[in-house]
């Protein structure tokens, strides 16, 4: 992405009880676009990020994009103090602790390139330790013939609340990408990735007498296929329906966007490699990328898990 223009150095507004002051901050931005600015670089060196926490930082930056006008670009500053970060949960027996499950989410930009991420969690009240380790590749599709983003997996989903630029909020549902990888067979597991700007296509299949009725010819048409196949060492275990797509459908990333959901119940526990296979048959370009997946056993049977289906392609 290139930056141009000018963007504000986006002050952080408190009340007179040192609480975020939200309706300031709808004004400042309110104000600020009035003039010709690019956009806005929220919490920042000269936004008062050391007084704030994780939760404040991420509040500021939801209202600022909230309250910015159409077009302006958003600056997230995310870096903190220090390499380590202190996560305070209060814990409530209704919330996802009592499915010992807590989550924890941050983000910061990376260049592409080749990148080796280590997390590790410290439980301070016990001392005990966990920690992960994965290789991550972020493409340059600049230099792709087939511009594909990252494939992400995911097992759960969940409601989003308010309007989001996040291209992993859908129709309300926004994603939770699962980093290791590792699931059981109650789950579902779903994959998401996209392809931009898809070879134009110049022959494009002709419509029915019906369809032409029904709906208006499309402006620029495109030809992908994808599946998603998974493999247990060298044998075929499992493969998605074909998904076919004949136009954009993320026209303001100028994207086509895939969506599968595959039941894990129909597979066997253990290491899967899956190869996601994409073709823009209009520009004769193709990638098979390739990830693995461990399905393992689940500890306790759940009551009611789900037993069978077959993988679905959304778009």
């Amino acid at each position: 992405m290139k930056l141009n223009g000018i963007f504000t150095a986006f002050a952080t507004p408190f009340d007179f009880a040192g609480n975020l002051y939200k309706a300031k901050v709808f004004h400042n931005v309110q104000k600020l676009d009035a003039v010709a600015l690019a956009g806005h670089t929220v919490c920042g060196s000269t936004g008062e990020t050391p007084l704030l926490g994780t939760d404040e930082r991420i509040q500021v930056m939801e209202w600022v994009r909230e309250a910015s006008a159409e077009g302006k670009t958003l600056i997230a500053g995310v870096g903190t103090e220090g390499v380590r970060e202190t996560v305070k949960l209060s814990l409530d027996a209704s919330q996802e602790v009592r499915r010992k499950n807590v989550q924890y989410s941050t983000g910061f930009l990376l260049a592409a390139g080749k990148y080796h991420f280590k997390f590790v969690v410290r439980e301070n009240q016990s001392g005990r330790l966990g920690s992960f380790e994965t290789d991550y590749v972020v493409p340059d599709i600049r230099k792709a013939p087939l511009k594909l983003s990252s494939v992400v997996v995911a097992s759960q989903r969940q409601p989003a609340g308010k309007k989001s630029q996040n291209p992993l909020v859908r129709d309300g549902i926004e994603l939770v990408p699962n980093i290791a990888h590792v699931f059981t067979p109650d789950q579902h597991l779903y994959f998401f990735y996209e392809v931009y700007d898809p070879a134009k296509d110049k022959s494009p299949e002709p419509a029915t007498a019906d369809a032409k009725e029904k709906m208006p010819p499309i402006k620029n048409p495109i030809h992908l296929l994808t599946s998603i196949v998974f493999f247990n060492g060298k044998v075929k275990s499992f493969e998605t329906p074909l998904v076919e797509s004949r136009q954009l459908n993320a026209p303001e990333r100028k994207a086509a966007v895939f969506q599968f959901d595959v039941p894990l119940a129909q597979l066997k526990p253990g290491l899967y490699t899956c190869q996601v296979n994409v073709i823009d048959d209009a520009g004769g370009n193709f990638s098979f990328p390739r990830l693995p997946i461990l399905v393992r056993e689940k500890a306790t049977a759940v009551p009611g898990a789900a037993t069978g289906g077959t993988g679905k392609g959304l778009r």
